[in-house]
Formats: structure tokens, sequence, C-alpha cells
């Protein structure tokens, strides 16, 4: 900081550092409130029609590889896990058209919550999403236990609701 640097009324130094601190606020304030530690966006997916709750789906914007950026992830709460679903993707992507489910941005102990809300997929729903038509490749779906996106309790929980 030099003598000379320009001040604003609180007499704080307006430069470089300053923009830069301020911008790492915004981005954690704003832009990552929402991410859980490794970067996981928790989203209340309710159909469109009526509202009512169709699933847990979450992204990871902050993934190094650019489909995983691109993918959401659904909970299968019979099996406890978060698979790839490649037809939520193009829906969550839709940029024209009626969409089928809206989806609301949640935070990470929301999501905890409502997963023990989240209605059953039927075996035909998962076998669609196992036989990607669209959006990935097969080696492409992967899957993430309850256990490491929402912790053992929410696992142990629905361990328990089968």
């Amino acid at each position: 900081m030099t003598p000379n640097e320009p001040r604003d009324e609180l007499g704080e130094p307006i430069g470089d550092a300053r923009l830069k601190r301020e911008m790492d606020d915004l981005a954690r304030k704003h832009l990552y409130i929402r991410s859980g530690p490794q970067g996981w966006r928790y989203f209340r997916m309710s159909n469109a029609a009526d509202g009512s709750l169709a699933g847990l789906a979450l992204t990871r914007p902050d993934s190094r590889a650019r489909i995983d950026r691109r993918k959401v992830w659904t909970l299968v709460r019979g099996h406890r896990f978060f698979i790839a679903n490649w037809i939520v993707t193009q829906d969550f992507w839709r940029e024209s058209g009626e969409p089928m489910w809206s989806y609301d941005d949640i935070d990470k102990s929301e999501a905890q919550s409502l997963a023990y809300d989240v209605p059953a997929t039927s075996k035909e729903d998962l076998s669609r999403i196992l036989r990607p038509e669209a959006e990935f490749t097969f080696a492409q779906i992967n899957k993430f236990t309850v256990a490491t996106i929402l912790g053992k309790v929410v696992d142990a929980g629905l361990k328990g609701l089968r």
C-alpha cells in the first residue's frame, strides 16, 4: 500500500487487492453458498404441472471434466445412491419448450431432510436411465452413494425406509 493510493470515503484503499478481496467475498456468499465441500449444488425437483415433489437432484459445477459439469445426478431412494440421469440432464439444460420439472436451489441440510420424502424410482424408470438414448454414453453414467453425498445418518435413515 502506498501513501498516494486512492481511498474510498471510509479510508480503505481502492486497488487490485481490494477488488480481488471483494470478488472472493462475492463468490463465497453468492456463487458457492449452496455448494458442499466437494462442489455439489442441490436441487429440489418439482413436477412442472402441479408442483409436487418429483426428486432430489444435484450438479457439480466446479468439476474438472466438462461432461461432469453438465451432468445432473438424481436420488434413487430405494438403492440409496445418486445416479447420472440423462433424462433429467436434458430437461435441466433445456433452452426451449416446456420442461418436465422445475428446479429449486437448496442447501445440503434441506437436501438431507428432503431425501426421506423423495418418491421411489420405479424399475422401469431406473432401467431407462441406465440405457441412455441421448446426452451420455453408457460409460458416463456413474453413481455416488447417499453416504458420500448426504452423510451416513441420512444413508442409515433411508436404509430403514425400504
